[in-house]
Order: structure tokens, then sequence, then C-alpha cells
């Protein structure tokens, strides 16, 4: 079982498993869905993986699930109800678990374990700022107390790397 599923309530209607069996094929999903001419699967396609397979789909270690837009055409879709983004949600949070994001969603999440941010403070981002009459980028990670709140968050949700905490920093430096 997940961390997720026990920290977060909005999988409770995942938890039994029966919202996907109202799914009936129907494909409205698909249609709704934007990527779904451009990719190799489809949002009914991981809805049936995760009902034969459940915890044990590997979804090829998590690779299609991420190029998920999380645009949710394909829940607004649906007569049934059933919650194809969060399906495909959770195999994201699964592949995560086992270590099998893309680096990309890895190195954002180290980031933000370390600095309480998502996005690093670039230069160019230093430069617009100070064009518009901003100041500096009010960063988490120059708060303790702050970026101690964030690491306490993301020890309580399970994340794997908010014990280390990662160092000090404010994520950025001109890139």
């Amino acid at each position: 079982m997940s961390s997720t599923k026990l920290a977060d309530p909005r999988w409770r209607r995942l938890e039994s498993r029966g919202d996907l069996n109202y799914c009936i094929q129907c494909g409205r999903c698909t249609s709704a869905c934007p990527l779904s001419v451009r990719i190799e699967w489809s949002p009914r396609h991981k809805l049936d993986e995760e009902r034969m397979f459940g915890d044990e789909n590997l979804d090829d270690t998590g690779r299609t699930a991420w190029t998920c837009l999380a645009c949710y055409s394909c829940h607004e879709a649906c007569e049934q109800g059933v919650h194809t983004a969060g399906v495909i949600r959770h195999i994201r949070q699964r592949s995560f678990e086992r270590g099998a994001a893309p680096e990309g969603v890895r190195k954002a999440a180290e980031l933000f374990a370390r600095t309480g941010m998502a996005f690093p403070v670039t230069g160019l981002t230093k430069k617009m700022r100070t064009e518009l009459g901003l100041g500096d980028v009010p960063t988490t990670a120059a708060d303790p107390a702050a970026l101690e709140e964030v690491r306490k968050l993301l020890r309580l949700l399970g994340y794997p790397g908010a014990e280390a905490g990662g160092g000090e920093g404010t994520g950025g430096g001109a890139r």
C-alpha cells in the first residue's frame, strides 16, 4: 500500500478499486484525451491495466503515465464517474516510490526537498525581477522555519528524500 493512499483522502475512492469496475469501455476518455492520437497508450488502456494488475502494474516502469497532461479531460468525459486521471496519478506515485520516475521529475522533487521550491531561481529570473522592480525572490530556503515545515510535510507523506534534506541553498544560480 502506498504512503499516498494513507495520507491523502482523495485516494479513498481508489482504495477498494471498485470505481474502476464502473468503466464500460465506451472510449469517451480516450476520445477526450488531447494526446491520444500521439501516444502509444490511452486512458482506457491505463484503466484496464490497473484493474487487471493493480499494484503489480509496473507500467513499463511508469514511463507512459508520465506523458499524461493531467488536464482531466478523460475524467470530465466519463459518464460513469471513473476518475481516470486519479488512476494515472496513482500509477505515477507508485513509479516514483519505486524509483522509476523520469530524471526531470526526480530532480524537481529533490530540489523541492532541498529548497522548498519546485523550480530553481535562475539568473534570468533574477534579472527579470530586477527589471520589473520586484526585488529578490522570496525563497523558502531563506526561512529555516518554513523550510523545516516543507520537510516535515514531505516526511509525513513518506517522500524518500525528506530525511536528508539535501543541504541548504536557494536552488538558484544562473543556468
